[in-house]
C-alpha cells in the first residue's frame, strides 16, 4: 500500500494473508481499492474454488483483515477471486471457470462481516467463454445504484465480450452485451475491462492484428 504527498509517494503497508492463506493460494492476483476498503483476490486456494480477502484501513492508518469470502456454490477450479472491483460498499469477484463456463458475485457488509447478494451469469454462456476474466463496478453519486462490467475473453474461435448490469437495491439485472464494431476470432475482447459513470472501457489484446485495441462505450 502507497499513498501520495506532492509528487512523493511512500509505502504506507504491507497487506500479507492471513491465517489460512498458504504458498501458491494465488494471494493479490487480483486487488482493488475502495476508500478504506482494500479486496485482494487468492483465486488457487481451496483447490483453486479460490477467496477474496477485505482489509480495513484504522484510524491509525493501519490495514487489518476483515473478512474472508468465498462463492455459495465454490467448486475445485473454480478460481473464484480471479478478478475483483469495490464500488458503493459492493465487491465484485470474478470466478473464470465457475460451471464452466465462468461466473461473478456481489457481496455486501453486513454485521461482522460480508455476505454474498447475487451471483451474474452470462446469457447462453459456453463452456471455455470465461465470464469473469475481468471486472468492474461504478456508483451512482446521486442514487447509489451500480453498474458492473464482466469481461468474457472467450476461446480463440470467438472475438471476446462483456456484458453489463445494473443494481437496484439488491437485485441486479443484465443490460446489454458490448462487442465490438470490428470483432474477429481471436480477438479476446473483455480481457480488460473499466467502468466511470456511464462510460465503459473494453481491452481486446488480440485485435488490430494482434497488436491490441481498446473500446469505449457510452450510456451504459
Amino acid at each position: 500500500m502507497f499513498t501520495g504527498s506532492g509528487s512523493t509517494w511512500s509505502r504506507q503497508a504491507t497487506l500479507i494473508g492471513p491465517a489460512g492463506v498458504y504458498g501458491g493460494d494465488g494471494f493479490a492476483n487480483a486487488v482493488a481499492l475502495d476508500n478504506g476498503t482494500a479486496l485482494l483476490g487468492a483465486p488457487d486456494s481451496n483447490s483453486q474454488a479460490g477467496a477474496a480477502y477485505i482489509f480495513q484501513r484504522t484510524s491509525n492508518d493501519q490495514w487489518t483483515p476483515r473478512a474472508w469470502m468465498a462463492a455459495s456454490d465454490a467448486a475445485p477450479g473454480a478460481q473464484f477471486g480471479w478478478s475483483v472491483a469495490l464500488a458503493g460498499s459492493r465487491a465484485l469477484i470474478g470466478a473464470v471457470f465457475a460451471h464452466s463456463t465462468g461466473a461473478a458475485y456481489v457481496f455486501a457488509p453486513i454485521t461482522g462481516g460480508w455476505a454474498q447478494q447475487a451471483e451474474l451469469m452470462a446469457p447462453g454462456a459456453a463452456p471455455g467463454d470465461n465470464f469473469g476474466t475481468a471486472v468492474a463496478m461504478s456508483a451512482n453519486s446521486k442514487t447509489g445504484a451500480l453498474t458492473a462490467l464482466v469481461g468474457a475473453n472467450q476461446q480463440s474461435t470467438s472475438p471476446g465480450t462483456a456484458y453489463v448490469y445494473t443494481s437496484s437495491g439488491t437485485q441486479w439485472s443484465r443490460g446489454a452485451k458490448l462487442t465490438a464494431s470490428d470483432a474477429a476470432a481471436g480477438n479476446s475482447s473483455g480481457s480488460a475491462v473499466s467502468i466511470y459513470g456511464t462510460t465503459g472501457l473494453i481491452g481486446s489484446p488480440g485485435n488490430n492484428s494482434a497488436t491490441g485495441a481498446a473500446y469505449v462505450f457510452t450510456n451504459l
